[in-house]
């Protein structure tokens, strides 16, 4: 499972790889977070884990946001891209 699977640039390369790393940062701090709230309800209260828990959130949320951002960059530059084919192609005879 690759995030962004459906987008493609011939330009911005890079910025797509660091949006898919940023996806997975994301998703596995997202996930450690689960598993550390899930673990201290399990086997009793403890303070360290809950605000490493409530910690890991955030800044699952940020990387999850800024590879949105960038995936949207991508998307914009591929849509203006055949934009530009497309009335390049119906002026030409």
């Amino acid at each position: 499972m690759r995030p962004y699977a459906n987008l493609k640039t011939n330009n911005l390369g890079l910025v797509l790889i660091i949006a898919r790393l940023l996806a997975y940062v994301g998703f596995g701090l997202l996930f450690l977070s689960l598993i550390i709230a899930v673990s201290k309800y399990s086997a009793g209260i403890n303070t360290f884990m809950h605000i490493s828990a409530i910690s890991l959130l955030p800044h699952s949320l940020y990387s999850l946001f800024g590879s949105s951002v960038l995936a949207s960059l991508i998307a914009i530059e591929d849509t203006l891209k055949t934009k530009s084919n497309r009335s390049v192609s119906e002026n030409k005879i």
